[in-house]
């Protein structure tokens, strides 16, 4: 990642509440509350799991049995809430192995879907944060759910970038503020800051593993085979958002990443990638003028915010650092201008981003 993302992820984190540091350290950084011993039972499982898929001989009767006896109630629960097939993908990946298939490409499956299923289980934990806000008690033991599953997701997030994952540990502790302070509007800004991060690390993998995949393609065809099949699994957790506003640039993608592995193509992935989310912060900006006057516009503008964090790069890239560095500032201004209830300063904040974004889509 470079200099610019850090900037704008710093900004995201010290506009929500103005009262953060940053740390990489849990324990120092994220002190727990209340007792979560069942969910660290299963970040462990998780972690033993991640080491037995790692070893030479992978043992997946092993990985079978630990994901049937602790983790596939979470996966299951989150399929459930969310309309997902993750359990489905898992257990595909175990009968695979059982009749030949690659076990190095099992294991890439059940990883990331894992990864997923624990990043929509921190959603599900905030979303609850923000539901139990009036019981303190239980509020905090939301977060502490939250912080302990991020576990599962840190280590990615700080492969891509150690500001994301420092980022992410910022809008934990800024919702754990949040609930001290008893302000529920920061709360759900917090949410919406640590949701979109994560997104973010998921945009960032998918795009990992395809520039990977063009890079053993030539001299290790068997590992750019296992690349792209981390890339579309990674890619599972972000389609919903990319099919939302580019339904052929999702069906290019998942082509790209379930068929020849010649035919992957780093830089049609990340235009069809971003085709899809530049739709996001452009449907929040009408949210807001139908939610005025509430909360909800609040955190709607803070939405439009985030999520142009996860294209901001590829933004600065076509159109300028001038122009990009613009576009956050008139974001920033128009979150500020909405908290304040200036309607006058919005419409002409918002016709200004607009046309950036649509100057942004014509170079993709």
């Amino acid at each position: 990642m470079n200099k610019k993302s850090t900037r704008l992820i710093t900004v995201l984190v010290l506009l929500s509440v103005m009262i953060l540091g940053t740390s990489s350290a849990f324990a120092a950084y994220l002190p727990l509350k209340t007792d979560v011993s069942k969910q660290q039972a299963r970040i462990d499982a998780y972690k033993e799991i991640n080491q037995l898929r790692h070893e030479e001989d992978i043992d997946f009767n092993k990985i079978e049995k630990i994901y049937n006896d602790v983790l596939q109630n979470t996966v299951q629960a989150r399929d459930k809430e969310f309309s997902e097939t993750m359990d489905q993908y898992i257990q595909a990946a175990f009968y695979g192995v059982r009749n030949g298939q690659d076990p190095a490409l099992a294991a890439q499956i059940v990883d990331k879907t894992l990864k997923k299923a624990f990043y929509l289980t921190v959603k599900h934990e905030l979303d609850e944060a923000v539901e139990e806000f009036s019981n303190k008690e239980e509020a905090h033991h939301k977060i502490d759910e939250a912080i302990v599953y991020y576990e599962a997701i840190a280590g990615t997030a700080k492969k891509r970038s150690e500001d994301l994952h420092e980022g992410i540990l910022s809008g934990l502790k800024s919702a754990r503020r949040a609930i001290e302070n008893d302000s529920l509007i920061d709360l759900k800004v917090a949410d919406q800051i640590i949701g979109k991060t994560i997104i973010k690390v998921f945009h960032a993998s998918v795009l990992h593993e395809a520039e990977e995949v063009e890079e053993y393609l030539a001299e290790n065809p068997d590992k750019a085979k296992i690349k792209q099949m981390e890339g579309l699994v990674y890619y599972q957790t972000i389609k919903g958002i990319v099919k939302s506003n580019n339904k052929i640039g999702n069906i290019m993608v998942e082509d790209m990443l379930s068929g020849d592995i010649n035919e992957v193509d780093y830089d049609v992935i990340l235009e069809e990638l971003n085709r899809g989310f530049v739709g996001k912060p452009l449907h929040y900006l009408e949210e807001v003028k139908e939610n005025w006057g509430t909360d909800k516009a609040l955190v709607e503008a803070w939405e439009a915010l985030v999520y142009y964090n996860v294209i901001v790069d590829d933004v600065e890239t076509r159109l300028g650092t001038k122009t990009g560095e613009e576009l956050l500032t008139n974001l920033r201004t128009y979150v500020d201008a909405v908290q304040q209830g200036n309607r006058a300063k919005v419409d002409i904040l918002e016709e200004k981003i607009k046309i950036t974004f649509r100057e942004y889509i014509s170079k993709i």
